[in-house]
């Protein structure tokens, strides 16, 4: 239904492409221009089509493709920083995760540090399903800046690697990701939840008790909490402190 081509020109410059026939298809190879305004463009005629109920399919770059040129730029300046971020961004957009990837710890041994390559590695890291490396960058961003919001993406991400270990059976591995989410909250309940479980798996009634208790430190008249410290207590065969 619409285009979007925030560029012009591309660099693959094949002989069948329609756009060769167009004002835009000369010398397609040659050169690589973006449009500046492209954004502004965008957010105004989104606001005009929806205020007249015109939706639709966007198709982006229909009449260019500046990955290969954004290449050819990092070939002679491999510390051209726009270049590396343009390619990580259309490799993203594009769903390449794995080159966005590749690209970023290159970017990140030409910029060490750089806060908004390490958020994008650990977008990417997210989107990989590969929680726990994403985690590691989320707590080293806390750690540095103290931003709640690093804070609650690292609990949030090494949870979700710890549920991962678990379905793996690699529980040591789950135990040490639940313990470093609930030294940074303590009352979390699904690190607690997942813990007791842990345990559960591995038939270790006592240190599953332990975590109940401590949660109950918590959360005093919790149900759950009650109902899972009684089937423990059940399972290990002490009825009598089940029945209390």
């Amino acid at each position: 239904d619409y285009t979007i081509n925030p560029y012009s020109g591309c660099s693959f410059n094949c002989l069948y492409c329609y756009i060769r026939g167009s004002k835009y298809g000369t010398h397609m190879e040659e050169k690589l221009s973006i449009k500046a305004n492209a954004v502004e463009l965008l957010q105004k005629q989104l606001h005009n089509r929806s205020k007249k109920g015109q939706y639709g399919i966007i198709v982006l770059s229909s009449a260019t493709d500046p990955y290969l040129q954004f290449q050819a730029v990092l070939e002679k300046d491999p510390n051209n920083q726009e270049a590396l971020n343009y390619i990580i961004n259309i490799a993203y957009s594009r769903g390449l995760l794995n080159d966005a990837l590749a690209w970023v710890n290159i970017a990140l041994k030409r910029f060490p540090g750089n806060v908004d390559l390490l958020k994008k590695k650990m977008g990417a890291l997210e989107s990989l399903k590969s929680y726990g490396a994403a985690s590691v960058i989320a707590e080293k961003l806390f750690q540095e800046t103290g931003g709640e919001d690093y804070k609650n993406t690292f609990i949030e991400l090494r949870t979700l690697s710890a549920k991962q270990y678990m379905n793996d059976m690699e529980f040591d591995t789950a135990d040490k990701a639940l313990r470093s989410v609930l030294y940074y909250d303590k009352s979390n309940m699904q690190a607690i939840s997942y813990l007791i479980s842990c345990y559960l798996q591995q038939k270790r009634y006592e240190d599953a008790l332990h975590v109940i208790d401590d949660a109950l430190g918590y959360y005093p008249a919790d149900e759950q909490l009650l109902f899972k410290k009684a089937g423990v207590l059940e399972t290990s065969q002490r009825f009598g402190d089940a029945a209390l």
